[in-house]
């Protein structure tokens, strides 16, 4: 293979790479906007269930502890 070649791609696979390595990092923020009772924001109880600690549904939705 040419160096041309070659380099091609391992800029191609560097390309391909980054992306994955810079979503690991990236911070998820989730804002709300359902109306009370419904959705995120459902307070119906709820026993905890497997590891989601949550006591509404809408904390077990939302994956947080109370």
């Amino acid at each position: 293979m040419s160096r041309a070649v070659l380099a091609a791609l391992l800029v191609s696979a560097l390309s391909w790479l980054t992306p994955q390595r810079a979503a690991a990092f990236a911070e998820l923020r989730i804002t709300v906007a359902d109306d009370p009772g419904e959705g995120f924001n459902d307070n119906t109880p709820v026993d905890p269930i497997g590891g989601n600690t949550g006591t509404t549904l809408g904390e077990q939705r939302l994956g947080r502890k109370p």
